[in-house]
């Protein structure tokens, strides 16, 4: 008889469980609820161990009860209701997991998506304070991506984009030394000593830029992509990865340059 009350209130907190885990919205709560839940099973056993909180209705009541059942019945059979108990809690909670790692894959899918439908018009490097002649000598590959574009040469369009974007946020870094320098991501020889803008990689450029807030982190990460990229511009390392560009990743990289020049244009003052 006390082997099948234990049961039922087993299942009957269970179910109470459930409930409330429902009315939770973000899968993350849920997943901290029954985290929280498997932690303080025990608390049926020594309820005096922790107190009750209102907000998770694992009752100080039922608690109780199944404290005294744990005292009655023999320690393998009240295990056993326990672990069934606890066994149905973790399915629970590792579907909520595999919910919530599909809901951020489907984020980052969006989020990307998003990224690649802005609109963007005319792309213009003025107001940027960059050197004259840097600045005729940008807008010239500029006008040479449109036309690779127009003739699917996806590979002279990844190039050409790593290659102006580093030109420009060398450009601006010149421009901003002091700020540049500064920044906690600013590259440093083994002395700890700043290197001279003039010797910094792209890869230094663009986690300094968005450090002090020139870029933000979707340029930032789309950025190291085509970073990555234009890297491919040895043919023995393309070769060997096996990287076979189309006219997707080219536009790809021509919306992150867009982008990249749209921002610094909002966030350089």
């Amino acid at each position: 008889m006390k082997s099948k009350i234990v049961y039922q209130t087993f299942n009957f907190v269970y179910d109470e469980i459930m409930k409330y885990c429902n009315i939770l919205r973000s899968t993350n709560d849920k997943i901290k609820y029954l985290e929280w839940i498997i932690k303080e099973y025990d608390i049926c056993e020594r309820p005096h161990r922790n107190k009750i909180t209102e907000q998770k209705p694992l009752t100080t009541k039922f608690r109780q009860k199944l404290a005294i059942y744990a005292d009655e019945l023999p320690y393998t059979e009240y295990t056993y209701y326990k672990d069934d108990f606890l066994r149905k809690i973790n399915i629970e909670l590792e579907y909520l997991k595999k919910l919530k790692e599909s809901e951020f894959k489907m984020a980052i899918v969006y989020k990307e998506e998003e990224f690649l439908k802005k609109e963007f018009s005319e792309i213009s490097l003025e107001n940027l304070g960059l050197d004259i002649i840097i600045t005729e000598a940008l807008n010239a590959r500029l006008e040479e991506i449109k036309k690779c574009l127009s003739f699917n040469a996806p590979l002279s369009v990844i190039f050409l984009s790593g290659s102006i974007l580093e030109g420009i946020l060398m450009g601006v870094a010149l421009n901003f030394q002091k700020e540049y320098n500064q920044s906690k991501a600013s590259p440093k020889d083994k002395k700890g000593k700043v290197l001279p803008v003039n010797e910094w990689t792209l890869n230094n450029l663009i986690n300094v830029a968005f450090n002090i807030g020139h870029i933000k982190e979707d340029v930032k990460k789309h950025s190291h992509s085509l970073r990555d990229f234009r890297n491919y511009i040895h043919p023995y390392q393309q070769v060997s990865s096996g990287f076979k560009p189309d006219e997707q990743t080219a536009k790809i990289c021509w919306q992150v340059l867009k982008a990249a020049i749209v921002q610094l244009k909002e966030n350089v003052k």
